[in-house]
This record gives structure tokens, sequence and C-alpha cells, in this order.
């Protein structure tokens, strides 16, 4: 096997038997046309003069089996002169016990790799649903997933030929890969984009926490944050999809217990949303977002360990208060999303700016473990509605029953019709999670 280690081409040697063998290495001379890191035809090395001769002798009474007998392995040295080489792996043969690995590759500001797979059973067939390309700022990862054990062949390509038309990607790497795993494995259902899309970056949306495209739920769990302009009032929406039958996905049942989207923070003009992840079972899902009805990108969540914990309480939406509580209107909010209850007893406070004089708050629980839908109002009690500084204050004690151990409040605002109408239109709704502690 001939491949490179930087600027130095090497010949890696296994012998199929015990015996006497001739090692002729060529060379082609300077300013010939045809290089040698080039995939140049085999007629063409008819140009090469032969550089040396070694005589091996193979003396091992075990026979190895026959390295593939085409191609320049590892990154040839003219991709790695313009910024593409591989931070992961140094050696042309990747020998692994798991049918999961991962190759990174540097990358210029701007630059991508274009990844081949073929498994020796059928060298000329390109294996799609086995590699998942993860895109970040400087590098890219590619993550494999082999669906049987034996060799394969790995190939990159990147555009590193600043002459050739943009777009173009020429040959760069290539590496053996040899699999003893008989595991199964969970397919990439599809070689589409992942990440982030161009509606994603025009609609002004960040993404925290995820440099690129893979949410890793170690032991189950794992987020993600994005910021929204709070002068946007587009809503958001999400979806979990499981890998179907090979090249589909399929709906996850229930799957809101899987994920707390919650506001976080608001400053300097952003809203911040988290997305929590806790996976009940192993393998990998597809995480789709949304904003102002439109698709903003995907990402691919893997669960190597499962999630042995309680799941979420079942929700449509993203928790805490709507946009129009806090944004629109302004209102100021004493308790986070998820907040306890020390005893079962707490006060939560909505401050009312003073240009809603005639706006109103409500509050309800709901039990979400035990038999009972809604807590009777006793378990509510408004006991203030006091002014701070021409700021309304109303403050609710929350006292959960002995019984109850997780509860979802919702803080509903209303706006009187008239002054002389005793009906209260209530127009827009927050949820909150509390629990005992």
């Amino acid at each position: 096997m001939q491949f490179w280690r930087k600027n130095v081409v090497s010949f890696r040697i296994k012998l199929p038997a015990k015996g006497k063998y001739t090692l002729t290495i060529y060379g082609a001379a300077e300013g010939i046309k045809e290089e040698l890191e080039e995939e140049t035809e085999q007629e063409n090395y008819k140009v090469f003069g032969v550089v040396t001769t070694y005589t091996i002798i193979g003396d091992g009474e075990i026979g190895h089996p026959a390295l593939p007998k085409e191609g320049v392995y590892g990154v040839l040295p003219k991709a790695i002169s313009t910024g593409y080489y591989c931070v992961s792996h140094t050696e042309p043969i990747v020998e692994t016990s798991s049918n999961k690995l991962t190759f990174e590759f540097a990358c210029p500001a701007g630059g991508n790799v274009i990844p081949n797979l073929f498994h020796e059973d059928r060298p000329n067939l390109k294996i799609i649903d086995s590699i998942y390309r993860e895109p970040f700022p400087k590098k890219t990862a590619l993550h494999l997933a082999l669906s049987k054990p034996g060799r394969y062949c790995l190939e990159v390509y990147t555009p590193y030929q600043p002459k050739l038309v943009t777009g173009v990607h020429s040959f760069a790497a290539r590496f053996l890969i040899v699999c003893s795993s008989n595991e199964k494995a969970s397919f990439f259902t599809d070689p589409n984009p992942w990440g982030p899309n161009e509606d994603f970056h025009a609609n002004k949306l960040t993404c925290l926490d995820v440099p690129g495209s893979t949410i890793h739920a170690k032991n189950g769990k794992g987020c993600i944050t994005f910021t929204s302009p709070i002068t946007g009032g587009d809503e958001i929406t999400y979806n979990l999809l499981a890998p179907g039958v090979r090249g589909t996905w399929k709906e996850i049942p229930n799957y809101q217990t899987w994920i707390f989207a919650e506001v976080i923070d608001r400053k300097r003009g952003l809203r911040f949303t988290r997305f929590n992840f806790r996976i009940p079972e192993r393998g990998f899902y597809q995480f789709l977002f949304g904003y102002g009805g439109k698709f903003m990108g995907r990402w691919l969540v893997a669960c190597p360990v499962v999630h042995t914990g309680d799941l979420f309480p079942i929700r449509e939406g993203v928790w805490g208060p709507s946009r129009k509580m806090a944004d629109v209107l302004g209102m100021r909010f004493s308790h986070p999303v998820r907040f306890t209850a020390s005893g079962g007893v707490v006060d939560i406070t909505v401050e009312i700016p003073p240009h809603l004089p005639d706006w109103h708050v409500f509050a309800h629980l709901k039990d979400v473990e035990g038999p009972r839908l809604m807590l009777q109002s006793k378990d509510i009690s408004r006991i203030s509605d006091s002014s701070r500084k021409d700021w309304r204050a109303v403050t609710f004690t929350l006292k959960l029953p002995t019984e109850v151990k997780t509860a979802i409040l919702t803080l509903s605002i209303g706006q009187e019709k008239s002054k002389d109408a005793k009906v209260i239109s209530t127009t827009n709704e927050g949820y909150w999670l509390v629990t005992r502690v």
C-alpha cells in the first residue's frame, strides 16, 4: 500500500506467505506532468524510472490478506498545503472493533469535504446511509456507522485545486477501514444537508451549545439553544423523528416527553430558547427546528447511552411566558420556567407595567402525575396586588397537595372589555413547571 505522511511517501507491506520478495519503487523525473500523488492511469506509469529495489525476506508463519491493489492512500500533499488534512487519523489503515467511528478533517474558511464510502464486497457501489457529514466552522467530521464487518474504503474529495471551477472537488485522501464488529448499525438515512439553512441566518437566528450539527445526548441527556430577535413575533416549532424503514424517518409517539423547550433568558434584544433532551432509547434521531412557519434546519441527536429517569411532562410548544406576555406587554416574572416549592408551598409574582391598568393575571395548577387533572382553587391564593413604582405586583401563593410531586402552573392574562363590563377576555397564557422538594 502506497500512502502519504505529509510530504513523505511510504509503503505498507503485508506478505501473503513466507518467502522471498522483490520491491521495486518507481519515480517520475522532475517536470513530468503526471505526478506521483495524482490518480494516474496505469498505462502512464511507463514514464516513471526505477528509483530503488529492495529484497524482502519473509520468515513469518502467518500470512496476511492482500492489501488493495490500486490507489494512493493517506492525505495528498497538495491537499495539506491548502489547509485540508485529517486531524483524527494519521495512518492509512484504520482497524476498529466498533462499527462507529469518526474522521475529522481540518478545512480552511468556507471549505468543505465530500466523502465516498465503499465495501470490499461491492467496491463500485457507494454506501450512502452509513456516513453522516457534520460541518464545523474550521473542520468537517465524517461519522461512520458500518453495517457489517469487513474492509471499507473511505475516499475524501476537497476543492483544494484553486485553478478548478468553484464547487469542483478533487481527490484528496483515501483510508482503508478494517471493521471486526458484528453490531447492528443505526443508519444515517439520507445524505441531505444538516444544521441551519439559509433562512435560519436570514432571520438573524443563532445556535449556541452545538458548534456543528450533532447534539450529543451523553447518558441520554443533551441540549441546544437558539437565539431570536425579541422584536420578531414569529412562533417557534419543533419535532423529533426516529429512523424508519431504510431511507425514511418516522414520528415518535409522545415525543414531547423527550424534549423540554423553554425560554431561559431575554437580553440584548434577544430571546434565548433552550431545548433539553431526555432520550430513553439508544440510537440516532432527527431534530427539526422551525420559526415563523418555515423550516430552519435539522440536527442529528446521537444517544449512545439512554436516560433511565423520568421524562418531561407532555405539552405542545415552548414553556415559559408567551411572547405577548413578556415581549409585547413587558410583564416581568419572579421565577424561571422550572422552579421548586419547598414543602409544596411557594410564592410567585407577576409585575404588570403601568401602561396596562386594565390587564389582569389568573393562575391555575395541573397535576402532571396524579389522577386529578385540575387542582382545586384553594391550592392557589392571590395574596397581594400592590404597587411598585407604578407597576402592579400580583403575587400568588401556590400550595401543592401532599400527594402531588410535580404540577404545571398556567398564568393567563386578560383585559376588561369596557369599564362597565364584568367579563374579562383571556388572550394569552404561559406555562411553568413546579416541583415539590
